[in-house]
């Protein structure tokens, strides 16, 4: 039996894969009431599910909170309708 062994990437890695998925409209909650879009998560959100990516490769928290607190503060792109 082969045992297959995850690599634990590195913070900075997970802020680049999150980034990225969240620019390719990945990350979502909900749908919106008056077109029926996907509705992309809040900076809050967003931010709590970096926090618990995070903690799943067990880091602490002061380990990757600097990047946890600037995602709560990101200014949206708006699509103008």
């Amino acid at each position: 039996m082969n045992t297959v062994t995850a690599i634990k990437p590195s913070i900075e890695k997970l802020v680049e894969k999150f980034t990225t998925m969240y620019l390719e409209g990945k990350f979502v909650e909900g749908v919106c009431k008056w077109n029926g879009d996907d509705a992309l998560m809040s900076p809050r959100s967003f931010a709590h599910a970096f926090k618990k990516e995070c903690e799943s490769w067990n880091y602490k928290y002061e380990q990757y909170k600097e990047y946890a607190v600037s995602y709560t503060h990101l200014t949206l792109p708006t699509t103008p309708y």
